[in-house]
């Protein structure tokens, strides 16, 4: 039998490529609004709340698998390290009672929340099932729900926006 934490490592191996292509962005996100022309960063303070959201979103499924977070961690990103913060959560909680039906409700509050969505599945070394949820929205924010009949994983990555990781430490 393996151990407890040869399934977190597992689920967090899963969470790898999210984490990297999240780090690797190109500095703070812009958009344009229709009355606007030119372009606009996402403030920390929108990057922050839309992580804090979805996890709330999230957590309303199963508040065990979803335990209270703590506040994010703030890292720079963008090509240089002076311009931008991202906001980053992890978590881990309880299995849910039907890991399967879990994700598939987790994919579900993301579309609500307006992230593009993917979902796989895998096989931890003792041939349980690993259910895997992917999102990300228009912004650039990240979300890796990993389920399993040992624990739920969670790793919620804000979009870049503009100012210094250190500015909120």
């Amino acid at each position: 039998m393996h151990s407890r934490r040869t399934i977190i490592m597992a689920a967090l191996v899963a969470l790898v490529p999210l984490s990297v292509s999240a780090c690797a962005g190109s500095g703070p996100v812009r958009s344009s609004t229709p009355t606007q022309s030119e372009e606009q960063t996402v403030r920390p303070t929108e990057a922050r709340q839309e992580g804090s959201d979805v996890i709330a979103e999230l957590r309303k499924l199963d508040d065990e698998a979803v335990p209270l977070s703590p506040s994010p961690s703030s890292v720079e990103c963008g090509p240089h390290s002076d311009e931008g913060v991202e906001f980053h959560w992890a978590v881990q909680g309880a299995a849910t009672e039907d890991p399967r039906e879990y994700a598939a409700r987790a994919a579900t509050v993301l579309k609500g929340a307006g992230f593009s969505t993917n979902r796989s599945t895998s096989e931890l070394t003792d041939k349980r099932p690993l259910y895997f949820v992917g999102g990300e929205s228009s912004s650039g924010a990240q979300v890796a729900l990993s389920a399993s009949a040992m624990n739920t994983v969670l790793q919620v990555s804000s979009a870049c926006a503009d100012g210094a990781a250190s500015d909120f430490d």
